[in-house]
This record gives C-alpha cells, sequence and structure tokens, in this order.
C-alpha cells in the first residue's frame, strides 16, 4: 500500500474523498426530492400554480337580481331603474375597468342614459373559460400561502404513490383585476374566495412529487378530482 509522504500532496486520497463526498450530495438531493413534508409540498403546488390561472364564477356587482357573469358574451347594464333613479354605479366602474384592460369593448350605437353594452373582446375570451353553469372569469394565478397537513404516503389502486394535501391559498391579480375588485362594494367583495382552503392530490414520479393534475391522463386511470 503507498505510504503518504509528510510535505507532499495525496491527490489520490483527495480524489476519493471527494468523489464520496460528490456521490453523498447527489444522493442526499435526490432523496430531499422524494420525500414528503410541508415545504417540498410547498414547491410542488407552486410550480403548478405558476402555470394556471384560478377561473371563477364571478358576477358582476350589480343592482337586482341575475346578475351579469362575467366571461358573458355581451353584457348589459341598464342605468335607471323604474323610478328613473340611477342604477348598477359599481358594475358600470367595473365594466369600465376591464374595457380600459381590453377584456370587454363597449358598443357606441346605444344610449349611454338607458343602457350600457359590452362585448368581449378576443383578449378577454382567452381570460373565460367554459363551464356547464356558464362562464368561468380568470382574475389571476393562485399563490399557495401555507400547506395546513398532508397524508402519509400511500400506494393506491393504480399502483401510484401519492399523498392528499390541504393547503391555504390566495389569488395573485394584475392591475386590471386589482382594479375591479376595488370597484365593487365591501359586502361584495367579501362574498369572493379570493382567500381559501384547497386540496390536491401529489403524486410521486421518478423525477420527485408532482400534482396530478401536471400528469396527462393514463387510458384505463382516473384523475383524482381535486
Amino acid at each position: 500500500m503507498a505510504q503518504a509522504v509528510p510535505g507532499r500532496f495525496d491527490f489520490g486520497g483527495f480524489m476519493k474523498h471527494w468523489i464520496w463526498a460528490a456521490l453523498a450530495a447527489g444522493l442526499l438531493a435526490g432523496c430531499g426530492a422524494q420525500e414528503a413534508g410541508k415545504g417540498q409540498f410547498r414547491d410542488v403546488l407552486a410550480r403548478y400554480a405558476e402555470t394556471n390561472e384560478v377561473c371563477l364564477p364571478l358576477a358582476l356587482d350589480a343592482d337586482g337580481a341575475n346578475a351579469p357573469l362575467l366571461g358573458s358574451e355581451r353584457i348589459a347594464l341598464p342605468r335607471r331603474n323604474a323610478e328613473d333613479k340611477r342604477i348598477n354605479e359599481a358594475a358600470v366602474k367595473q365594466m369600465r375597468a376591464l374595457e380600459s384592460a381590453g377584456l370587454y369593448e363597449r358598443l357606441k350605437e346605444n344610449d349611454d342614459d338607458v343602457a350600457l353594452v359590452f362585448v368581449l373582446t378576443e383578449k378577454g375570451r382567452r381570460h373565460t373559460r367554459a363551464s356547464l353553469n356558464g362562464p368561468l372569469f380568470c382574475l389571476g394565478r393562485e399563490h399557495v400561502d401555507k400547506v395546513q397537513y398532508y397524508t402519509e404516503p400511500a400506494t393506491n389502486a393504480a399502483g401510484l404513490t401519492v399523498s392528499r394535501v390541504v393547503y391555504e391559498g390566495s389569488i395573485t391579480m394584475d392591475g386590471w383585476g386589482k382594479r375591479l375588485i376595488r370597484h365593487g362594494s365591501e359586502a361584495w367583495q367579501n362574498s369572493l374566495p379570493l382567500k381559501r382552503v384547497e386540496q390536491a392530490t401529489l403524486v410521486k414520479t421518478n423525477d420527485g412529487w408532482r400534482d396530478m393534475r401536471e400528469l396527462p391522463p393514463v387510458e384505463g386511470v382516473a384523475q383524482t378530482a381535486q
């Protein structure tokens, strides 16, 4: 066996220690990506949230019943009631904010003192999703504030290792979304689920944990609904 000579750099010993340290670091990094924990799961949820908008059934703060849903192709707002009093002041301000943002366009051929009529633009359609109960309007992206708790990872009937996560989220909006909310009444604002508790299913893959919604559907395997 070669003996280390005092005063001489032991290159072989240095390389051996360096290789072992690199291998250990790689193993630890791999374990970190696979282990379950609140911090790890929050990062997984945030990665999904960064690329997906939050879309809600969102009615204007209009006077009377049957307030128009944002995302509708055409929205008409009467300006006066049967007693000839001004109505829909908050809703008009909200629609003007969306008009300024290019999401709706106001039709000019109508008498503005009778009713204001707005039509959805192509940009507005990109912020709209269809649903069975009417249009959903996309306000922004979700910010994952905190993971409350999660179930211990377990293998399901499809052979996937999954964990159910409950977390607190809030909506991060662009300027037009903030103006839309600000023009509504306090009661209207308080009715919106801008901060909420959500659930998600995470699945363990060869590349760490992923939100189930990130994975393409596999034939014969149903994805868990959120």
